[in-house]
């Protein structure tokens, strides 16, 4: 399993991708009411664990237009 995690600006785009790469154990949060700071304004953190390659990972996350933060393998 990889674990991974992404930033979106909206929950439901983070919903979507963790679909779309079948992830498990996943926790969304939206940081944009809970931390304070400008840097924070619509941006919700999701993490995951996945079978894809980082390279797949890589490859959904251009398509739907999700920032991927960091692909740990082998977890």
């Amino acid at each position: 399993m990889n674990e991974f995690q992404i930033v979106t600006p909206d929950e439901t785009a983070a919903a979507q991708f963790m679909t779309v790469v079948q992830a498990e154990d996943v926790s969304i949060e939206d940081w944009s009411e809970s931390r304070p700071g400008e840097e924070y304004d619509n941006c919700v953190c999701s993490f995951g664990l996945t079978q894809l390659s980082s390279k797949k990972l890589n490859r959904v996350a251009d398509f739907l237009g999700v920032a991927l933060i960091y692909v740990e393998q082998d977890i």
